[in-house]
């Protein structure tokens, strides 16, 4: 049985690991809020576990186990963030600081009767796949916003969903999982990518654009 600390600390991992290709002690610290040292403790003591393998200077990565057991949370935790947004109409910038505290809560059991119950959904609110128990790495979706070319057709699949102040800002630009757009302007040399959903142009900073999955739309012939 796992901590509550070992189970965060190696979804946050798979997490960056999945949008940088490894986990960095800097980026595992920042993203939990805790010091240097005590991601050093931490991962010397996954890696002696079999969780995860590590090289100094370069960072983290899981093990197919550390995998196994990332996806049993993530499968827990994008469950309940589908529960809260649908059946109790909790807005999609704050479900996730709810099922993070409610995923260590549930066992195996609760949450399948929690699947069923939703209908079996494919992704949270989101557009996160919700992986399928015993799944292994599943690889990124789509590619990132701010690789998409100049005058291209794309599709929104998928927005981390830690960041309620980013969620909300996607809001207000009327930015959703679903949503087309066509990209106006990518230029390497400047900080904002230009979009256009419908009639209205969106400056979006390369930072943001960065973190948006999509999927390149074939024009109509």
């Amino acid at each position: 049985m796992l901590s509550d600390s070992t189970e965060n600390y190696i979804k946050v991992i798979q997490t960056l690991q999945r949008r940088y290709g490894q986990a960095s002690t800097k980026r595992i610290a920042q993203a939990m809020s805790v010091t240097m040292p005590s991601v050093s403790r931490m991962v010397k003591r996954l890696a002696a576990e079999g969780l995860i393998e590590h090289k100094p200077y370069q960072g983290a990565v899981l093990t197919s186990n550390g995998n196994r057991i990332a996806n049993s949370i993530l499968r827990r935790h994008r469950l309940l963030e589908v529960f809260l947004h649908q059946t109790l109409n909790v807005p999609w910038e704050e479900v996730h600081g709810y099922a993070e505290k409610m995923e260590h809560a549930i066992d195996e059991r609760l949450t399948e009767r929690i699947d069923a119950h939703l209908g079996f959904p494919q992704q949270d609110p989101h557009g996160s796949p919700i992986p399928q128990a015993g799944e292994s790495n599943a690889a990124p979706q789509g590619v990132a916003l701010d690789q998409a070319a100049s005058g291209s057709r794309v599709r929104l699949l998928e927005v981390p969903d830690d960041d309620p102040e980013f969620l909300r800002h996607l809001s207000r630009l009327n930015l959703t999982i679903g949503s087309e757009v066509v990209v106006d302007q990518n230029s390497p040399y400047s900080d904002a990518i230009m979009l256009r959903l419908d009639d209205t142009q969106i400056p979006l900073g390369r930072r943001m654009a960065a973190l948006i999955r999509v999927e390149p739309l074939v024009p109509s012939q």
